[in-house]
């Protein structure tokens, strides 16, 4: 497959069988500052994943310690990692805490000068500004239709509200006077029967 735009170097597979138990592992070395971008998923369950700088006399290219950059263990993540100094770094897929299960892995990778790294950066960064543009654009039209439409349903309750406002004016104002009108029939049987 093509490299990314601006990439140094990538490494990449769509289906990686790491055995239970087992590591995969590769090095490479930059002369200058770089950052390395990452994206892995495994199919089911997790595996470590671990960006480190190797000691310079490591014939294997597995030595971390002093020099872990990054040490995960998830299921699938992406991201980026400065690599400040110049030296031998090394990947490391690693399924080594897992006794039964082997895992499959798909992994892209790529090496970037920190100026093409903001180049990308900025191009990915534009097209996801421009895919929520035309997402709130299209969100902003659905919003407008369902106010339109809940534009003659809310005349139509308010309508409604304004009438039984109106009937429970009427009803109190002929309580009131029903009220008046109980007290001096009352009044006028009191004085009857006495």
């Amino acid at each position: 497959s093509a490299t990314p735009l601006g990439a140094l170097a990538q490494w990449q597979e769509s289906a990686l069988v790491v055995g239970a138990g087992a590591q995969h592992h590769f090095s490479f070395r930059i002369t200058e500052p770089a950052v390395l971008r990452y994206r892995f998923a495994v199919s089911s369950h997790d595996v470590g994943f671990k960006v480190g700088a190797v000691s310079e006399d490591d014939g294997e290219g597995r030595v971390f310690g002093r020099g872990l950059l990054l040490h995960l263990r998830s299921c699938g993540e992406q991201g980026s990692v400065p690599l400040h100094h110049v030296g031998t770094y090394s990947v490391v897929i690693d399924n080594s805490f897992s006794y039964l299960r082997g895992k499959t892995v798909s992994y892209s990778i790529s090496l970037h000068s920190e100026r093409q790294f903001e180049e990308v950066s900025r191009q990915e960064r534009r097209v996801q500004l421009q895919a929520e543009v035309e997402r709130r654009k299209g969100r902003s039209v659905e919003l407008a239709k369902q106010a339109e439409d809940m534009a003659p349903k809310l005349q139509r309750l308010r309508d409604k509200v304004a009438q039984a406002e109106a009937k429970l004016t009427a009803c109190n104002a002929e309580k009131r006077e029903n009220d008046l009108l109980l007290t001096e029939a009352l009044a006028k049987l009191k004085v009857l029967n006495t």
